[in-house]
């Protein structure tokens, strides 16, 4: 059978210079201020977004991605799209992020779920889901998390943190 090049799709791995630095991230903390670097503060309270960091073994990051943006109560993420991405980068471990224009930081039952997706397919390619953050815009907060959180109002939720991941 011969195949010719002009009639089958070349896929190809590309990575545009960004402005950001890359980044080492030892801790929740580090990530949601890097996540609140991408996040675009004038539509942060008004539609949701969902953003991933990739990382080498040493946790530094090597590029992010935004997976959707979606509407006030919600945005589509498909799993595949991340894990796709994160073997063109070779990636070793992901970080996801998404936004709640609400101010409540309180994960719900499918942002829950979505995390445990995640982590079983990174599992099967040797990877590691490290955090799931959510932000909120900082002004409008509303801490309606679990009692154990001692996050300053308008900073964020880690699944991590949280014992979730």
């Amino acid at each position: 059978m011969k195949v010719f090049k002009s009639i089958m799709p070349e896929i190809s791995l590309r990575m545009k210079p960004g402005t950001l630095q890359k980044s080492k991230i030892s801790s929740s903390r580090d990530a949601a201020t890097l996540f609140r670097d991408l996040f675009d503060t004038e539509t942060i309270g008004l539609f949701e977004s969902f953003q991933v960091i990739f990382t080498n073994r040493a946790n530094n990051s090597i590029g992010y991605m935004q997976v959707s943006q979606g509407g006030v109560s919600g945005t589509v993420v498909d799993p595949r799209l991340i894990m796709k991405a994160a073997l063109d980068c070779c990636a070793s471990g992901i970080l996801m992020a998404h936004n709640h224009p609400s101010g409540n930081l309180k994960p719900s039952q499918s942002d829950i779920e979505l995390t445990k997706k995640l982590k079983e397919c990174t599992k099967l390619f040797e990877m590691q889901l490290l955090d799931h953050i959510i932000l909120a815009p900082r002004e409008e907060s509303i801490l309606a998390v679990s009692e154990s959180t001692t996050y300053p109002s308008g900073q964020y939720y880690s699944f991590a943190d949280e014992g979730i991941i």
